[in-house]
């Protein structure tokens, strides 16, 4: 048990949050548990691979796992033009209702 503790402070985020309420430190340690449990489902479910001279490998330790998925997630990761393009246009195509939401409120909208 508290080796599963330590790796999910290292490898999930267990120990990382900043939260001033029981809510969102509910979901912080709800999130990083969550984490810790999908990474050992993966480990779990990978099999020991055999060598050619009949070694065998050891399991894939969970902070492997973690790191291979994260090499994969951000291999997949979109080029930073193509993210830079739609946050702009994310946030133009924001402004314009944030412009009416304040007038029709009678204020200002802050810059």
């Amino acid at each position: 048990m508290k080796e599963c503790l330590e790796l999910a402070k290292g490898e999930c985020g267990l120990d990382g949050y900043e939260v001033r309420s029981w809510t969102g430190w509910h979901l912080h340690v709800t999130l990083s548990l969550l984490a810790l449990a999908g990474v050992a489902v993966v480990r779990s479910r990978v099999p020991v691979p055999r060598r050619e001279r009949g070694e065998r490998l050891i399991r894939l330790s969970i902070p492997e796992v973690r790191k291979l998925l994260l090499r994969l997630i951000w291999a997949a990761v979109p080029p930073a033009e193509r993210m830079l393009a739609w946050s702009l246009w994310r946030r133009r195509h924001q402004h314009r209702p944030r412009e009416c939401h304040y007038r029709n409120r009678g204020a200002k909208p802050p810059d």
